[in-house]
């Protein structure tokens, strides 16, 4: 199972070369904004993440806009080094594919209507729908009865 991570586009960065050597070693930063809010509490849980896109696949990045929503394919890599005699490790979020995801932002694309009623056919009548019983006291339920229509002693000795 790939690794993938659903998020919005916050930024895009151009290629750079990173290497100091003769053969160009190219390298692209993508960063998402994969925050999430709990259901709950409606509190947001911020989760920015920064995807490496490297050699050939700096080029995938291109035609994608900030904003867009999108989902990352993407392997972790970690390598170790050292600093002042202690052994200390960095990983790397290395992206290899990305994919539009949903409607992408685009606001107001989709609108959710209510059901229509159903309109009547030339020549027929239009009858309107019979009205719902109204009862007493906002929150009470009607009475319940059996098949003969006698109401049903709920009151169990239990």
């Amino acid at each position: 199972m790939a690794n993938t991570q659903v998020g919005r586009i916050l930024s895009i960065g151009q290629t750079v070369n990173v290497s100091k050597k003769e053969k160009a070693f190219l390298k692209r930063e993508l960063i998402l904004d994969a925050s999430r809010y709990d259901e709950y509490t409606g509190e947001k849980h911020e989760n920015y993440i920064t995807f490496s896109f490297t050699q050939k696949r700096c080029e995938e990045l291109n035609g994608y806009q900030v904003g867009e929503l999108v989902e990352v394919s993407f392997i972790i890599n970690g390598r170790p080094y050292e600093k002042n005699g202690q052994t200390k490790y960095i990983n790397d979020v290395v992206g290899y594919k990305i994919e539009r995801k949903g409607n992408n932002g685009q606001q107001g694309s989709v609108q959710p209507t209510a059901p229509q009623a159903p309109q009547p056919q030339y020549g027929q009548q239009y009858q309107q729908p019979s009205p719902l019983p109204q009862y007493q006291q906002q929150g009470q339920f009607p009475p319940q009865v059996n098949t003969q229509g006698q109401p049903i002693d709920n009151n169990l000795p239990f």
